[in-house]
């Protein structure tokens, strides 16, 4: 039996500096690129941080990020980020659990989405992989984005049609 795993739901600016520390550790080592410019670009967010003991094993944060679906802005938008669990305690469940803990908190959001290089992972959550073209708005420029893997969640059960377009403002680092 896997040990309890402890949650902890903290506003950004509400982060220890131990804790910040852990958190780009942990994703560092999980996405193999320095994580902190990452983690200082997504501005007021929210973490879920699983310990076991003092010990920070699995992480995701969400943030709002308006979307647009077939033309139309959804402002109350949620969008995972650095959702990461530490290699040692992989397939434990420990990935799952705060996963379903971030279905419960971003339930005052429509609708939310991520991007993710293992989207079987999430579908297995009840995520759903968007079907139709992905683009990226920068100021005029409009950017195909036919590669990326973006998965929604409909934290009240209702999907739109995900073979529609689905576009998000430009930010720097990573598009989607």
């Amino acid at each position: 039996m896997n040990p309890p795993l402890r949650l902890a739901v903290v506003a950004a600016v509400d982060l220890a500096g131990p804790e910040r520390s852990q958190i780009v550790r942990l994703c560092t080592d999980a996405f193999e690129v320095d994580y902190s410019p990452f983690l200082k670009s997504f501005g007021k967010c929210t973490h879920l941080l699983g310990f076991l003991g003092s010990e920070l094993i699995t992480h995701a944060l969400w943030l709002r990020r308006p979307l647009s679906i077939a033309g139309t802005w959804v402002f109350n938008a949620a969008y995972i980020e650095a959702m990461a669990t530490k290699s040692g305690y992989q397939g434990r469940g420990y990935g799952s659990a705060v996963m379903r803990r971030v279905h419960e908190e971003i339930r005052s959001y429509e609708i939310a989405a991520l991007s993710t290089s293992v989207p079987e992972w999430y579908e297995r959550l009840g995520w759903e992989r968007w079907r139709g073209p992905r683009l990226i708005l920068r100021g005029a420029e409009v950017i195909p984005t036919p590669d990326d893997v973006v998965m929604v969640y409909a934290p009240w059960g209702v999907l739109p049609d995900v073979n529609q377009t689905l576009a998000a403002e430009w930010r720097p680092l990573e598009l989607w």
